[in-house]
């Protein structure tokens, strides 16, 4: 019985597995999300509201695998700015060993200052991008 269990066990790993590498391969590639840093006298140093939005944004990765660096990545996603109801991203996207710019992608907090909704307009608008423009890469 014991035995049994364990075959039953593996061939359950096994078919999960499958499933995972169907669903990675329903993606829309890897991407990388930072925050932009601000320089001051040689020293980089993070602002917090931005990496507040790039942690929101990590939330709404929906369609894309999140990359641990950037050598990883097929995408680079950057937010550079964060205002009262915006926030706005440079997207770029990997050609050979450097980074081409893609656009500037902007997210409405909407009436009522939600974050993570401005994080969801950003990702879509991303996604969008990338489903019209992956070809031409």
């Amino acid at each position: 019985m014991q035995k049994l269990s364990i075959v039953v066990v593996f061939a359950v790993l096994a078919a999960s597995q499958g499933a995972i590498d169907s669903r990675a391969a329903d993606k829309l590639g890897k991407i990388l999300i930072k925050a932009a840093t601000h320089e001051v006298n040689g020293q980089q140093f993070p602002d917090q509201a931005l990496e507040d939005s790039a942690k929101d944004l990590r939330k709404k990765s929906g369609g894309f695998v999140l990359a641990q660096d950037e050598a990883d990545a097929e995408y680079l996603l950057v937010v550079v700015e964060r205002t009262e109801k915006f926030v706005y991203a440079a997207l770029s996207f990997k050609e050979g060993d450097s980074w081409k710019p893609a656009a500037r992608l902007s997210g409405d907090t909407g009436r009522y200052v939600c974050w993570s909704c401005a994080a969801g307009d950003i990702m879509g608008r991303a996604a969008d991008w990338v489903k019209k423009n992956r070809k031409r890469q």
